[in-house]
Order: C-alpha cells, then structure tokens, then sequence
C-alpha cells in the first residue's frame, strides 16, 4: 500500500518522456546524485530567501509557500524526490505525508505564475520535474511539462513558489539538504 508503482504512474511517466524527447537534455546529474535523491527525504531552501518550501495541508490543491525552517523538521517541509524507473534527470516531487499518492504537480496551464499543488494519483504530466545542479549545492527545477522553473519572488515567509521562464537569479535556485534515510547509498538498491 505504500508503493507508488503502478500502471498509471507508468503511462503517465511515457507521456511525459514524450514531451521531453522534444527538447534537449541539460541538467547532467550524475547518477550517483540520483542515487542520493531518491534515497531519502530532503527540504528544499530558497537560495534567496533561506526559506524553506512548505505544504500546510496534505490535501490536493494546496500550493507550496516558503516560511523559515523549524529545527524539528517538520513534515510539511520535507519532500523526496521518486525518479519512476529510467535514467533521467526526472522526479515526482513527494511532499513528506501518511497519503502515499500525494506529489506536486504545476497547475494544468503553463503560463508564468503557475504554481506548484498537491495532487493525487493519476499524476498529470505537469508532476515531472527536472533537477539541474547549477553549481555544488544549488540546483534549478523545471517542470518538464511547461519547461518553466520553479521560484519564490522576495523574503518573506507566506509567500508561494511559482514558475517562470528561465532567468538564473537566485530566487530560482534551491538548495535540497536530506533530512533522513541516507548517508551513502547501497548500489545493490538501485538499477542503472
């Protein structure tokens, strides 16, 4: 019951790896990396704000905002990355809750403003998002549907990550610090 394969996960990842095969691949993380991300759960700071990404409430439509990080690492700021099954550079991105069939997803259109919601099996393509290491530590995130990226505009706590088109500012870069599960990954738990 805690799994997340499942035929629909599967189709909806092919329909995805559609659209990406129209455009070019950019980010490179090592499989190593990959490795480490999908091992366990990670918060994720903006660069900018030192804020860290939150889900107040385990319920589809609920958008991520950032607010200040809380030393007991609460759940609603840890997220872990599921890469469904390929060697890409491409996650579901699952907010740390008791219902396993909860990710992020961009809502449906892809103009800038988009944001970032909860939502439950059968993931749209809008769900897929590519992590790209822009320099050691900080990272862009792009959602593979829309090919726009992932930022959070000022300081203050409260405000909501949206997308935009790509500009490198640091308001879209995020630093993923993991929380738990992992400190070197078993490479006999992964296939390449």
């Amino acid at each position: 019951p805690t799994s997340r394969s499942s035929p629909e996960l599967t189709n909806m990842y092919r329909k995805a790896l559609s659209i990406v095969a129209r455009r070019k691949a950019s980010s490179g993380l090592s499989l190593m990396f990959k490795r480490y991300l999908a091992a366990g759960y990670y918060t994720v700071k903006g660069v900018n704000s030192g804020k860290y990404w939150t889900v107040s409430n385990f319920k589809a439509g609920t958008t991520v905002v950032q607010h200040s990080g809380d030393p007991n690492n609460p759940t609603s700021q840890q997220f872990k990355f599921v890469n469904p099954g390929s060697d890409t550079d491409q996650f579901y991105i699952l907010p740390n809750s008791s219902d396993v069939s909860l990710s992020l997803s961009i809502k449906s259109d892809s103009k800038d403003g988009g944001k970032p919601l909860v939502c439950s099996t059968p993931y749209p393509s809008s769900a897929i998002f590519v992590v790209q290491e822009i320099k050691a530590g900080e990272y862009m995130i792009e959602d593979v549907h829309s090919s726009k990226y992932l930022e959070v505009k000022g300081k203050d706590g409260g405000k909501e990550i949206i997308q935009k088109s790509k500009d490198n500012k640091d308001h879209q870069k995020w630093i993923l610090t993991v929380v738990q599960g992992i400190s070197s990954p078993d490479d006999s738990k992964f296939t390449q």
